[in-house]
């Protein structure tokens, strides 16, 4: 036998399996996670992808890579906390990140994070967050569904410390144990656009809890449930909201609950009859129509006297739910009403007279 040579056979396998193994484990700038994958994985391609986000997080990814979240099979992500920035995006039909536990962004090691075109589903936090908390951090949710989370602070998403924007989501059936029944804000700069809140529950803010710096525009807000107060409750800023049927506690503020700027919105009650205690604490504002009187007063209100002239909740060629107007509404072409180039589904607005609420009738 000629030990030399197979000493260096030996060496040379070695060295292809060392080196083989230096090479997997050189950070990507694009990850795959998909449930059907594997985490000994090469995680790069679509053909073979890792199993678990958790462990691209913590063993494959770059400082601000991508991470595509492959459709069918859902995710369960189990208490990951990123210690990069990531921008996460789902990726094909029934992507989706379910039964599991939030995301956690620390803006110690996380300074940014992106979900992308991702549905959140039924998960849960006991203390903030219940899909994702973010700590100083800035974070961007696009395009993507939370349904079914549950947290004490903030169902689906709770930020503090940081930024957050969030465009063309929709929140539905989440349940806060505490205040937000949608998204929790602390000293955040929050800014909501073209979304929709349907049939969340909190305690406080079935919708949105934000202390201060809340921007909301071109959204809606149906059917949530406060078991004390409040739709949106804290102090910010309102354009072109079409809020129905939201509740509260008796003698407690239905949908506003705070100190609020309100423009061209629609606040109304049809299945009660009357707006009683819509709002609660400082309203101000021009161009909003209502069904009660608590809400500020003239000039800004404009008495609705139930005809808002609200057509069905549904898509309405748009990525979240809201409510269509008809024609003979008093919502509709509404002077100086235009602040905005387009509505909730991102149909565009005229020059002049545009519609109130988030609907522009076409």
């Amino acid at each position: 036998m000629n030990t030399k040579y197979s000493w260096l056979t030996a060496s040379a396998a070695l060295l292809t399996i060392l080196g083989a193994r230096d090479a997997a484990a050189t950070p990507l700038s694009e990850c795959y996670v998909d449930a059907t994958g594997t985490n000994d994985a090469d995680c790069g391609t679509v053909a073979d992808p890792c199993e678990t986000l958790k462990y691209a997080v913590n063993n494959r990814v770059d400082p601000g890579a991508d991470v595509y979240m492959v459709g069918g099979t859902p995710h369960k992500v189990i208490g990951v906390t990123l210690t990069t920035s990531l921008d996460i995006h789902g990726l094909g039909a029934g992507s989706a990140i379910v039964d599991a536990f939030a995301i956690a962004c620390d803006g110690d090691d996380c300074a940014s994070l992106k979900v992308v075109e991702t549905d959140l589903r039924s998960n849960v936090a006991t203390g903030f967050g219940g899909a994702i908390y973010s700590r100083a951090s800035s974070t961007t949710v696009k395009r993507c569904t939370f349904e079914a989370n549950s947290g004490r602070w903030g169902a689906a998403i709770a930020s503090k410390d940081g930024d957050l924007f969030v465009i063309d989501t929709q929140f539905s059936g989440n349940f806060a144990f505490a205040w937000g029944g949608g998204i929790f804000g602390d000293n955040t700069d929050t800014e909501v656009r073209r979304s929709s809140f349907v049939s969340n529950e909190a305690p406080v803010a079935s919708a949105i809890f934000q202390f201060e710096s809340l921007l909301v525009a071109n959204t809606t807000f149906a059917e949530n449930t406060a078991t004390f107060a409040g739709t949106i409750t804290g102090s910010g800023t309102l354009w072109n909201l079409t809020m129905v049927n939201n509740e509260g506690a008796a003698a407690q503020a239905q949908d506003l609950a705070g100190d609020f700027h309100i423009e061209n919105s629609i606040i109304t009650h049809p299945n009660r009859g009357d707006g009683e205690f819509e709002c609660v604490g400082t309203t101000t504002g021009e161009r909003y129509l209502t069904d009660g009187t608590t809400c500020g007063g003239a000039p800004g209100r404009l008495e609705a006297h139930n005809n808002e002239g609200l057509g069905s909740l549904g898509y309405h060629n748009g990525p979240t739910l809201v409510y269509k107007l008809y024609s003979n509404s008093n919502a509709v072409g509404v002077p100086d009403s235009c602040m905005l180039a387009q509505d909730q589904r991102n149909a565009p607005r005229p020059a002049t007279e545009c519609d109130l609420g988030a609907y522009e009738l076409q």
